[in-house]
């Protein structure tokens, strides 16, 4: 196995030796399918969105910085009940 050295924003100061994920935003494909059952596709959705709230209140604590504050930012527009309410109407709408 050979050694690379990733660099970016880090959670601790430190050197870490491990495992990492790499995401590469240009490399990113979306799958587009019909959605028979748009009650399922909105319970689907209403789960990941509480795991994901879950999820970065449980990591974040004690976090600071840039980063923290833009994820802060996502988590916000998550738990806005008008944003998913729209999110919602999309999934009934374009059902495709």
């Amino acid at each position: 196995m050979s050694e690379k050295i990733f660099e970016g924003v880090c959670g601790s100061r430190g050197i870490i030796i491990g495992k990492v994920r790499v995401f590469e935003p240009d490399k990113v494909v979306f799958d587009y399918e019909n959605v028979r059952d748009t009650k399922a596709e909105i319970i689907k959705f209403e789960r990941a969105r509480k795991k994901i709230v879950k999820e970065w209140k449980k990591i974040s604590y004690g976090w600071r910085g840039v980063i923290t504050k833009v994820i802060d930012a996502q988590i916000m527009i998550l738990e806005d009940e008008e944003f998913a309410q729209k999110v919602k109407e999309r999934i009934k709408e374009e059902r495709r």
